[in-house]
């Protein structure tokens, strides 16, 4: 296909040239969340990165995507696995802990990914499960969240569905684990996998009236 006139060949190319131009000076977190501060202690940017996921837990973008690759808030998991897999960040946020006292409920950075997908499953509303995780990282870090929200009693929690979206966040996290050659986390998500996949069998089964299956073979072993 020609472009014609050298004319309409130069102003096709300045067109393409603007678009680029305004594609790479665009800010990278544009959508969605605020990255921390750069030479923040890890302490800090944990801290930063719970507040932001508090903040768009209720975004329907993030209810829509997850952590999907190309979306606003796959940058923010990136991160978080990132902070999880640098021991001498680790240390010092353990170093943070003890000093401060609250040790005992420390938390890895990949929980945040963890309650973050338990928020996609909830469309952003409050269950057991994100009061749990929320209770420790609030102690962990200092952050007291005034909120009157009661939790949604097994809204999405305990169904199939949201069992099945469970399964399919801990392939996924599994799979990643693999290609790090994280043997110590493959194997525990691989229990975790057995633990959710037995929960499906029985919600299944329950709805189809028909006796329990064991489904623990169905799974490869580490």
């Amino acid at each position: 296909m020609g472009y014609g006139t050298p004319q309409k060949f130069y102003k096709m190319h300045a067109i393409v040239a603007a678009l680029l131009i305004a594609v790479l000076s665009a800010p990278a977190f544009a959508e969605g969340w605020t990255p921390p501060p750069k030479g923040e202690e890890a302490y800090d940017t944990m801290r930063h990165l719970y507040r932001e996921l508090l903040r768009f837990k209720d975004d329907p973008a993030f209810h829509r995507d997850h952590w999907l690759a190309g979306t606003s808030y796959a940058s923010f998991k990136m991160m978080v696995d990132g902070l999880d897999k640098d021991q001498k960040a680790i240390l010092s946020m353990m170093k943070d802990c003890n000093e401060r006292n609250v040790s005992a409920a420390f938390c890895m950075p990949s929980d945040l990914g963890t309650l973050g997908s338990a928020y996609y499953r909830s469309k952003g509303k409050e269950t057991a499960e994100t009061q749990k995780w929320r209770s420790q990282f609030d102690a962990m870090l200092g952050v007291q969240q005034a909120s009157t929200e009661k939790p949604v009693a097994s809204a999405n929690e305990g169904t199939i569905e949201s069992v099945r979206d469970r399964i399919a966040d801990l392939e996924s996290r599994k799979s990643a684990a693999a290609k790090e050659d994280d043997r110590t986390e493959v194997r525990r998500l691989v229990q975790e996998l057995k633990a959710e996949k037995t929960k499906l069998n029985k919600l299944s089964r329950k709805e189809a009236g028909k006796p329990l299956r064991d489904t623990t073979g169905d799974l490869p072993h580490e």
